[in-house]
């Protein structure tokens, strides 16, 4: 209906906060970044996983697929690790700002 886009909108700048919130009070609770961003992955893959098993997503490619793609990951990874560490060290409100603008650019 009408009001769609708004709740969609609203639904993503909930999320968005509260991961940022979130991981900024993890990384700070735990001293890690490295090994909170490890975690992440890890549970990531292991909830793709389980929805492939019982049937909820369908995972295609084969294992040769899997490692010619490889490097991608690892450098999405890193993409990541920057990030984490861009939460570690700069404040709540530079995050918000520079997350906000970055599509401007």
């Amino acid at each position: 209906g009408d009001c769609a886009a708004p709740v969609a909108i609203a639904c993503y700048m909930a999320a968005s906060v509260g991961m940022v919130v979130a991981n900024k009070r993890a990384v700070g609770s735990l001293h890690a970044g490295t090994v909170l961003l490890a975690v992440q992955q890890l549970f990531t893959c292991a909830a793709v996983l389980a929805m492939s098993f019982f049937r909820v997503v369908a995972l295609e490619g084969s294992w040769p697929d899997a490692l010619r793609w490889s490097p991608t990951g690892v450098l999405s990874g890193l993409v990541l690790w920057a990030g984490m560490q861009a939460v570690k060290r700069a404040s709540l409100a530079t995050l918000t700002v520079v997350r906000n603008a970055s599509p401007l650019f």
